[in-house]
């Protein structure tokens, strides 16, 4: 299996401005999508370019304190949720 990893920083950035691509809710202009119960959501990260992922690429939750869980694995084109 192989993990997504962050090789193409250059075409990663964090959405910025009022609202982004006319989305509105729950984004919210810092990195992370809004969360509930004072905790953040999601990070927000826009590709400019398509990326291709390969065929097993695993998509792993890292945790500020290092635990990892694998969340999804690309199997025929599509993310199957673990």
């Amino acid at each position: 299996m192989k993990r997504f990893n962050s090789f193409y920083l250059k075409n990663v950035v964090i959405p910025e401005g009022g609202t982004y691509a006319k989305y509105d809710y729950p984004f919210t202009d810092h990195g992370f999508t809004a969360g509930k119960n004072s905790w953040l959501g999601a990070p927000e990260w826009h590709l400019t370019n398509r990326i291709k992922f390969e065929e097993g690429t695993e998509l792993w939750e890292v945790s500020n304190d290092g635990k990892e869980i694998l969340r999804g694995i690309l199997v025929d084109n599509k993310f199957i949720k673990i």
